[in-house]
This record gives structure tokens, sequence and C-alpha cells, in this order.
């Protein structure tokens, strides 16, 4: 009888533990929110993702490399790439890059927008979560046409981005796409070097949650003497 209650709590407990749901988790990037604690930082500058249900697991995102291609004093590509910075403005999200002003980049490039607020041609940051997601959608501040191109790299597969949507919000194709912790993700400035200037806002993902430990283990008690009672009858 003991050992017949025994094996029923460990499968009731089993079944406990894997049960899960998911948790939306939101990520801004701009600084009117939570991204003021990205702006400025280059490697190891990390985001705390908001969830969506009170008491939600919380995700980080955590950047490990923020690159740019290099200009010379005069305006010209030198070939090589040096490390930027990322910058949180109050809308959106991109990168500076710190081999070159505003305006000396817009002379060069005839680009006519802001280099240090966007990611243009070449910059890219590279970052990570800390634990399992799956991405739910991506929110670009201003993304369109003129040969524009956001190039997200996951595990040496990438997905361009062209011309924005309505709302410049895309759910697809990574809705639904697992993305382990840990795992690399690469956003570059591809198209051409006049014309790249997108800005990315928010990014949205999903997190698996798990009952609460003290909450499974009471529900599992439950279960148990209910099922070793009936057992005994």
């Amino acid at each position: 009888m003991r050992q017949f209650c025994l094996s029923l709590l460990v499968v009731f407990g089993l079944a406990l533990c894997t049960s899960a749901s998911a948790d939306v988790v939101t990520f801004v990037l701009d600084s009117d929110a939570n991204g003021s604690d990205i702006d400025g930082a280059g490697a190891g500058g990390f985001l705390t993702g908001t969830p969506a249900v009170t008491g939600g697991i919380t995700t980080t995102l955590t950047t490990s490399s923020v690159t740019a291609l290099e200009f010379d004093g005069m305006g010209m590509l030198t070939g090589n790439t040096v490390a930027a910075e990322t910058n949180a403005t109050a809308s959106n999200f991109g990168i500076n890059n710190l081999s070159i002003s505003n305006n000396d980049f817009n002379t060069a490039t005839g680009a006519g927008s802001s280099e240090s607020s966007n990611i243009n041609f070449g910059e890219s940051f590279t970052f990570s979560f800390d634990q399992d997601v799956t991405f739910n959608s991506i929110d670009f501040a201003s993304i369109g046409g003129n040969g524009e191109s956001a190039d997200f790299t996951i595990n040496g597969n990438t997905t361009s981005f062209l011309d924005g949507a309505a709302g410049d919000t895309f759910a697809d194709p990574f809705n639904g796409l697992l993305i382990t912790a840990g795992t690399a993700i690469t956003v570059t400035g591809g198209g051409s070097q006049a014309d790249t200037n997108f800005r990315i806002d928010v990014i949205e993902v999903h997190v698996a949650t798990v009952p609460e430990p003290s909450s499974a283990l009471a529900l599992l008690s439950l279960v148990g003497l209910v099922a070793c009672k009936r057992r005994r009858g």
C-alpha cells in the first residue's frame, strides 16, 4: 500500500514539475523605459525584460559585442571594424560609431540621418538571453525602403528584414523560434552604406514558467492523500 502511494506521488510530482506555461517578456530598448540600462554600453551591457504577468520570470538580455566600420579623419572607410556603443534615445535604439561624428558621416555617405541613433551599414551588435525563450515579435521604430536591410543571424542562419510592415512590427519569421540560453544573436546593418539606417524599439519573447515549488508541493500532497485514502477504501 505504502509503495503504491509513494509511486503515485512520484508520478504526480513529475507531472507538476514538467507542466509549464509561457509568459510574455518585453524588452523596451528606448531610454524612456528601462532601456536606459543599455544606453552607451558596449560588451557587457544588459537589459532586464518586463514580464507581462506579475511575478513572472525576469529575463536578461546581455550584449557581447557592439561594432561599427571604422572611418578615417577624411571620412573614408579604412576597411577595419572598431568597438562602438549602443545608443538608447527617447524613442528608439541604435549604435553610435565612435570613429566619426554625425555631420562627417552624413557628408561622407550622403545619408542625411543621425548616425548615432540608427543602426547603419556594417554596424552590428550581438546579444543573448540568460534562459530559453521563443521569439514573439520585433518592433522597428523605423525601417523602410531604399535598400535598408536589418540582418539577424542566429546559429549561422541569417534572416533579413526589409521594408517595414504596418507599424514596423514583424511577427514572422521569428514567431515561435526557440532560442536557447546563451545563443548568440547578431543584428547587422546590411543593404547599402547610404541608405541603411534602421532603428529598433521593442523585442518581445515568450519564456517558459513553471509552478512555484511551494504550490506544487501543496497540490502534490493533497492529490497523494486523496489517492491513498481511496486506495484503502
